[in-house]
């Protein structure tokens, strides 16, 4: 038995020695075509070059033809792939940029890198296209795919917020807070709006469990915030406690009188819905008395028009005009009133972006900022 172990042994060494001299050659072999390339992987170098030219001037269309060429001689290059999907979707060609994403996917030959991020591009161009549910679908397999790729999480997260999905909003930011932790040093705030917007979400759709929660999510992440009192006057409203509505309202508007197109309009409705069981009258006389005139004039006119006194609204408004020439608001009552019929009725604007609305809100979807009072 010893005799024939030993036997063997030579054997063993000249396999380990084999596979070593193999390896060694290989790795040599690679090297040596690293550094020395052939004409064709020249050629090759030379196009993707000119491609990243292309792409950095943003020339897409003549990057596409090149990328095209690229991909038909090497059929293996993944990156290759996924750059013409890009390019695809740059010029428009959504339908053809998805055919390639989706080809890619199906390669069995993929990293573990590749996969999420083909996933997140397929994401974007479905989102482009108006194909929200599919985008959401799709990147969120990307999220799963790397759990920790706080970009994908923060795209998701601004895409719940753009459909008014509250909830999911919430649940995903703190996910993303978890996998980025400087998130939360840099922003703050986005975590508690969001809840707070959540909560003003299920308190007007009747879910006060629901709204509670997040009102004291919201509260633990801003503290006294006027969209929190917002959110906290909307749930009581909802509740049927009105002293507790009354109280929010006016700690809202009293830390910032610039929330008033939002929180101010909405008291004033909610005291209409009421019998003016709400009363919003009185906090707008005093504000008034303390020199708040811009908000204060037109909300004072909303109650005058109310309270049956055209009249006095119309005088109060156009004294407002000569004052606040510019002011759109201003000019919804007008159109409102006749005072002006020739000049169209402008809708609520973000202050930053430009962006149009039919109702005033805390959160701008387009340029997806807060504090824009449409």
């Amino acid at each position: 038995m010893e005799t024939a172990f030993q036997g063997m042994v030579p054997l063993f060494i000249a396999f380990a020695a084999g596979i070593v001299v193999t390896w060694f050659a290989a790795t040599i072999l690679r090297k040596y075509r690293l550094h020395h390339p052939t004409s064709e992987q020249k050629l090759l170098r030379r196009r993707h070059l000119t491609a990243a030219e292309h792409l950095i001037r943003e020339e897409w269309e003549e990057a596409r033809r090149i990328l095209t060429e690229l991909a038909v001689k090497d059929s293996d290059a993944v990156q290759t792939y996924r750059i013409l999907g890009f390019v695809l979707r740059k010029l428009g060609l959504h339908t053809r940029s998805n055919r390639v994403y989706r080809s890619l996917i199906l390669r069995p030959d993929q990293s573990d890198v590749d996969v999420p991020r083909v996933f997140y591009e397929l994401a974007v161009n479905q989102w482009e296209t108006k194909r929200s549910r599919d985008a959401l679908e799709s990147i969120r397999k990307a999220v799963r795919f790397r759990p920790r790729w706080a970009m994908a999480r923060k795209t998701l997260t601004s895409w719940l917020m753009r459909l008014d999905r509250w909830e999911d909003a919430a649940l995903e930011r703190e996910q993303y807070e978890k996998s980025e932790p400087k998130a939360h040093k840099t922003e703050p705030e986005i975590l508690g709006r969001i809840y707070a917007q959540h909560a003003l979400q299920a308190a007007r759709s009747g879910d006060t469990d629901k709204a509670r929660f997040a009102l004291r999510r919201a509260k633990a992440e801003l503290g006294d915030h006027p969209q929190v009192f917002h959110a906290k006057a909307v749930l009581a409203v909802a509740t049927g406690n009105l002293d507790t509505a009354i109280e929010a309202f006016r700690e809202a508007l009293e830390l910032s009188i610039d929330c008033a197109p939002i929180v101010g309009w909405e008291w004033f409705d909610e005291g209409v819905k009421h019998e003016k069981k709400l009363p919003f009258h009185k906090w707008l006389l005093r504000r008034r008395d303390a020199g708040d005139e811009r908000w204060t004039h037109l909300l004072e006119v909303r109650w005058l028009l109310e309270d049956g006194q055209e009249e006095a609204a119309q005088d109060l408004l156009k004294n407002h005009l000569v004052r606040y020439r510019h002011d759109p608001h201003a000019w919804n009552l007008a159109q409102e009133l006749s005072l002006n019929p020739e000049r169209p009725r402008p809708q609520w604007k973000c202050r930053h972006c430009g962006a149009k609305s039919s109702n005033p809100s805390w959160f701008c979807p387009e340029c997806q900022r807060w504090d824009c009072h449409f």
